[in-house]
């Protein structure tokens, strides 16, 4: 009897652990290169969290790294119904700190009703791999002259899928 019930209990089990368990390969492109491998992270998003004119809006972002190289490049999109201008971009970490970067402008374009703008950020990767080790999702803060433009979170699901993703490929790293 005791048995019967541990081997229905582990089949329950693992049928839940399989509903939870998410493939984060699939979100990675990963090629080989003159400098080393290319990780290319699809595009994700994150959402608008405030009040006022951004409300719902999303940011669209990539990221691209090639190891063993000490930095990252993060593509990000975003959607506005006026221009703006943005020239950094800051996130804060577990321990309060900001982290600030420069935003490099790729263009300003109409889309439909909207404007959207394409930013490129260089970051170190190890400090991209520390804020994605934190237990709080990660806020994007967009400035212009220091003052904020507009900040993007993410969902507690999204969090957990990103920071899966970098696991990943710090063990496709180490392969």
């Amino acid at each position: 009897m005791k048995r019967s019930f541990l081997t229905i209990l582990f089949f329950l089990l693992a049928a839940f652990a399989t509903l939870q368990a998410e493939n984060f390969i699939k979100y990675i492109v990963s090629r080989p290169t003159e400098r080393g491998m290319l990780y290319f992270v699809l595009p994700s998003k994150a959402e608008c969290r405030e009040e006022g004119a951004h409300k719902r809006s999303k940011l669209t972002f990539d990221v691209t790294y090639i190891s063993p190289d000490d930095s990252l490049r993060l593509n990000t999109s975003l959607l506005f119904s006026v221009p703006q201008k943005v020239d950094s971009l800051t996130f804060r970490d577990a321990q309060g700190k900001n982290h600030t970067f420069p935003t490099e402008r790729l263009y300003l374009e109409p889309r439909k009703s909207k404007w959207e703008l394409r930013l490129s950020i260089q970051l170190p990767y190890t400090l991209w791999q520390t804020l994605l080790s934190a237990q709080t999702p990660l806020t994007f803060r967009f400035c212009h002259k220091g003052q904020p433009v507009v900040s993007y979170s993410f969902s507690d699901k999204a969090w957990r899928r990103q920071q899966g993703i970098y696991q990943l490929i710090e063990q496709m790293k180490n392969d």
